[in-house]
């Protein structure tokens, strides 16, 4: 009930601007005198004068029956403006306008006149702007323009509603073929309120697949949790019914918009004839009627009825044009539709099932999905970056770990706490596998480590031949080394995600078209890039990163002690990196380094990113049975052949950096020192000098952290030459002095040769062939 504002009490001032605003808004004919409802709320109609064509004007209303001047009723509530206006139209508006939220009768129909939060839109323009959004709904219901065919339909407005189905779309579509039909399905559903009540609310999922059933099954299809808990669990059936032909072969489609205005079985067969699906529906619940004879139920269980419905073009936001409509039936006994044709029917919403595509549309990508991948590694960081991905419809097709959950482990890791806060055997890979399906996008999980897994067979690299990459998430530098090695070469393409110096820095590495240069080059280049960075260098030394963590009685975890929110900050730019190479493609013209650093003020990261040629690799002259390989990456190449054309006509030379890998007998070279002042140059040989030699080294070491060092020395060669006898001579010189593997490089005009250079005591040929150990 609407009355004056009683004793002269003035209007809230916020609701006085308003109309204050309205009464001088070009398309306000007048603002009537305001009143307050019982609940403290200001009522009053703003009249609007729509932009109408003269002949329009003349007959006082548009052919669809808007007025010339039309009212619009705006009811402010007591806590304007930190809550919108309700805004609605005079009872005898055309309800069946698209837009609308037609209530029921007796109700004031509503216009949808702002894509988007009515209150943000208060908050951001002000209340002129929610004028000026109501006068141009006005002129486009007068003039037929509110549905847009490019646009798309709009669906019966289903937004207010307590009953929710949730029912996978493009599965009912493909259920639809040109004769009419239906199909019932399995109903799942919570519900809430007394079991007696009239105004449970249902919240349930349509299954997909067809279920049948019959008299004597119906009442095992029909259930529900016994007690007077306020939410319980039940068990019913769903009814899908669509339209089919007409006599000369056309599709049946409904291009009027209808309003929802179903509240009885006798409505809803009569809108399931507009729609023609009336004679489906029929046939379907006559069976339905049969079944249920002899069931006995002392309280009403809900039937999910959906209306497929053919539109002129596609759905708003669908590629389809067929809508879903869905509804409510409280079946009971001794019949199904207990008050006959009066059985309230009640409108449902229908919400999409969890998808890939629904995922990728929330996130405001397209619909594309990604190629495959795997993810190694199912820790903290991996299931972060799983979960990220799945979360945009996006998740890996295979995840690779031999660990197992433990509770300490939840302090970081994606997945919360429920059954895994206990170690169960299932382990991390199939811990996360099950969440990836609860995303729609199931997993392949393999609960061993990516080593044996390969050389075993579990997973051969043909399986893994579609995928773009393999991320590598487990900072395990063994796996680094594997994936980086001769076993690991048929493998796809690797990205590496890495936290260092306890989530101060972060890496992502990218490998090159044919692994070149691959993920063992890659670290080996942010190494060289922390020698010019001194935050990179601190956090890449390995002894900073990890700590021994009591996690139980005699029980320690080795790990790098950081927060969850640091962790997870890193996370969301990985997946978004990893995410674009997989849209975009991976680069062709070599690898990535990403490296992203903590602002000083611990809030904001700093991403560079570094391009990196692919390597020159050389084979070392050594035994066969000790092959080694040096990979020089194309800045050391140029660096060399710069300072060779510095000295013409005789041999120059230097020492060269990098880091030595043992797993995989391979030198990486990343840096060059150049040759002292008294290094002796002549065309016949290039002799390295000691002056300072070792304060340069000491400098590197210092630089770098300790993560890169002296490899080895190079020169080059003025002919087409393979190493001469003072070559090797210097090669066992340098063997006797160094305990590690070094390597002697040459630089012949057309090409890089190398010699091995190892110590007499770590004779690995000998080794190999020995027949009994004891001969040593």
């Amino acid at each position: 009930m609407v009355s004056p504002p009683a004793g002269g009490r003035p209007l809230p001032p916020a609701v006085a601007r308003a109309l204050l605003t309205a009464r001088a808004h070009d398309g306000v004919e007048g603002v009537d005198m305001p009143c307050m409802d019982a609940g403290s709320s200001v009522v009053v109609d703003i009249r609007f004068r729509p932009g109408l064509p003269i002949a329009w004007i003349a007959v006082g209303c548009s052919p669809n029956g808007v007025l010339a001047v039309e009212p619009v009723r705006f009811t402010f509530p007591p806590d304007y403006p930190f809550r919108p206006p309700r805004i609605e139209l005079r009872e005898d508006f055309d309800r069946s306008l698209a837009h609308v939220q037609p209530g029921y009768p007796g109700e004031r129909p509503q216009p949808c006149v702002y894509d988007g939060l009515l209150g943000d839109l208060l908050a951001a323009r002000g209340f002129g702007e929610i004028l000026n959004q109501t006068l141009d709904w006005l002129e486009r219901a007068a003039t037929g323009r509110l549905i847009d065919p490019v646009q798309g339909w709009e669906p019966v407005r289903r937004d207010a509603l307590s009953d929710i189905i949730v029912a996978d779309a493009a599965a009912l579509r493909a259920m639809v073929g040109r004769k009419p039909g239906h199909a019932w399905l399995e109903f799942d559903y919570l519900v809430s309120g007394a079991p007696s009540a009239e105004d449970v609310a249902y919240r349930g999922a349509v299954a997909n697949e067809r279920v049948q059933f019959s008299r004597k099954t119906f009442p095992q299809k029909v259930s529900e949790e016994a007690g007077a808990d306020p939410v319980r669990h039940g068990q019913s059936l769903a009814l899908f019914v669509w339209p089919g032909c007409d006599a000369a072969g056309r599709p049946v489609i409904a291009a009027r918009y209808q309003p929802e205005t179903v509240s009885t079985w006798t409505d809803l067969l009569k809108r399931a004839e507009e729609y023609g699906c009336r004679m489906p529906l029929d046939d379907a619940f006559s069976w339905f009627g049969h079944c249920a004879q002899g069931w006995r139920s002392s309280v009403r269980r809900p039937l999910v009825v959906i209306l497929g419905v053919r539109r002129p073009f596609h759905i708003t936001g669908e590629s389809s044009d067929l809508e879903l409509v869905p509804y409510i039936v409280r079946i009971g006994v001794p019949l199904a539709l207990p008050d006959g044709p009066d059985t309230a029917v009640r409108p449902a919403a229908h919400r999409h099932v969890v998808s890939p595509a629904l995922l990728r549309r929330m996130s405001g990508e397209d619909d594309r999905s990604l190629p495959p991948w795997t993810l190694v590694g199912c820790g903290s960081l991996g299931s972060k970056i799983a979960i990220h991905a799945a979360r945009s419809g996006h998740s890996p097709g295979r995840v690779v770990d031999p660990g197992f959950l433990h509770p300490h482990n939840m302090a970081r890791h994606g997945l919360v706490p429920q059954r895994w806060a206990i170690p169960l055997p299932e382990g991390k890979a199939d811990a996360l596998a099950a969440t990836l399906s609860a995303f729609a996008q199931p997993a392949e999980a393999v609960p061993r480590s990516i080593v044996s897994a390969i050389r075993d067979g579990t997973i051969r690299p043909t399986a893994l031949r579609r995928d773009f990459a393999l991320v590598n998430a487990t900072a395990s530098l063994p796996v680094r080394e594997f994936l980086a090695s001769r076993g690991g070469a048929d493998l796809p393409r690797v990205i590496e995600t890495t936290l260092y110096g306890g989530g101060r820095v972060g890496l992502v590495s990218v490998e090159g078209p044919d692994r070149n240069p691959n993920t063992a080059d890659l670290v080996t280049e942010a190494y060289a890039a922390a020698m010019e960075d001194k935050v990179l260098a601190d956090a890449f030394l390995a002894s900073a990163d990890l700590a021994r963590v009591p996690v139980g009685m005699g029980c320690g975890s080795t790990t790098m002690l950081m927060s969850d929110a640091r962790l997870s900050a890193f996370a969301a730019p990985m997946w978004e990196a990893i995410s674009r190479l997989g849209r975009d493609g991976m680069p062709l013209d070599g690898g990535r380094v990403l490296l992203g650093k903590v602002a000083e003020d611990g809030l904001g990261l700093a991403w560079t990113t570094r391009s990196v040629a692919p390597a020159t690799v050389v084979h070392a002259e050594a035994c066969e049975a000790d092959p080694h390989d040096i990979r020089i990456s194309a800045r050391v190449s140029a660096l060399i052949d710069v300072e060779i054309r510095r000295w013409p006509g005789v041999e120059a030379g230097g020492v060269l950096v990098g880091r030595y890998s043992e797993a995989t007998s391979t030198f990486h070279v990343v840096d060059v020192l150049p040759a002292s002042e008294d290094s002796i140059r002549s065309a016949a040989e290039f002799v390295l000098g000691t002056s300072g030699l070792r304060g340069a080294l000491e400098a590197l070491q210092e630089r770098s952290g300790g993560t890169l060092y002296c490899l080895g020395t190079w020169h080059n060669h003025l002919v087409e030459s393979g190493p001469s006898s003072l070559d090797r001579a210097t090669a066992q010189a340098i063997a006797v002095a160094r305990l590690m593997p070094s390597v002697l490089l040459i630089r012949t005009p057309s090409r890089f040769r190398a010699l091995l250079c190892t110590p007499p005591e770590a004779d690995i040929p000998a080794l190999i062939h020995a027949t009994d150990i004891g001969e040593r």
